[in-house]
């Protein structure tokens, strides 16, 4: 992935990120659009792997990465993935 272009806007940023996808014997481009809201940090990608799996994308990432936050945000940590959470079925 690299990031190909980004937008300023009033209060967010969007970014365009380039993924290269191996497609039988080539290989094409693909841009996912990703918002950054400069007011609370949140990062949304147009994959929405975050909606649908809980896991922050590869894109999300780079976002992070551009804008130097290096420590995932609480927000972005679910409780399904936190050894320390209490479970109902842990064993039988």
């Amino acid at each position: 992935c690299i990031l190909s272009s980004c937008r300023e806007h009033d209060n967010f940023s969007e970014y365009e990120v380039c993924e290269g996808v191996s497609h039988g014997e080539g290989q094409q481009s693909i841009i996912f659009h990703v918002y950054f809201n400069e007011d609370n940090s949140e990062v949304n990608c147009k994959c929405r792997l975050f909606e649908f799996n809980g896991r922050v994308c590869r894109h999300q990432i780079l976002v992070f990465i551009h804008r130097k936050i290096y420590r995932i945000l609480d927000k972005y940590i679910l409780n399904r993935w936190n050894k320390n959470v209490k479970r109902r079925h842990t064993k039988v």
